[in-house]
């Protein structure tokens, strides 16, 4: 299970964009080290980066997003606070020997990315946010013409 990278995934904000592709690195890592049946502590490792920089890629897209004054940032906010709740959750069952699988962790990634990333019809996605900065910039470069 491999995500490839699509320039239609593209938000238009090149640091988003940036770090869709390293999302899409990085799970890619997870589903090969799982597909390869890495060992558990290396397994794990690769589990770290990723959810560190779901971190990082969900407070920078937040800040982005309060900058455009983007009308749907509380609902983002909330779908970006669910799921690192659910990652965290799945990651310490996961480190705690549960049931819970790689591949369970791999699928709800992979399903949250198609959604999260992808999906056009979601009104709080990001290509709706990437849809929103184009509209505002089409709206500058006319004002910036009359």
């Amino acid at each position: 299970m491999e995500l490839q990278w699509d320039d239609n995934y593209s938000v238009g904000v090149p640091q988003v964009d940036t770090q869709h592709k390293e999302l899409f690195k990085l799970f890619n890592d997870l589903s090969n080290a799982l597909s390869e049946n890495h060992e558990f502590d290396n397994l794990q490792l690769f589990l770290s980066r990723l959810g560190a920089y779901v971190v990082f890629h969900f407070d920078s897209e937040e800040k982005i997003m309060e900058e455009y004054r983007y009308p749907f940032l509380k609902e983002h906010c909330e779908i970006h606070e669910r799921f690192k709740q659910d990652y965290s959750v799945l990651a310490k069952r996961f480190k705690g020997g549960s049931q819970v699988t790689m591949e369970g962790i791999r699928d709800t990634i992979w399903s949250w990315l198609l959604k999260h990333v992808i999906d056009e019809t979601v009104a709080v996605a990001d290509q709706a946010f990437g849809r929103y900065v184009a509209t505002l910039k089409a709206v500058e470069t006319y004002e910036g013409k009359n």
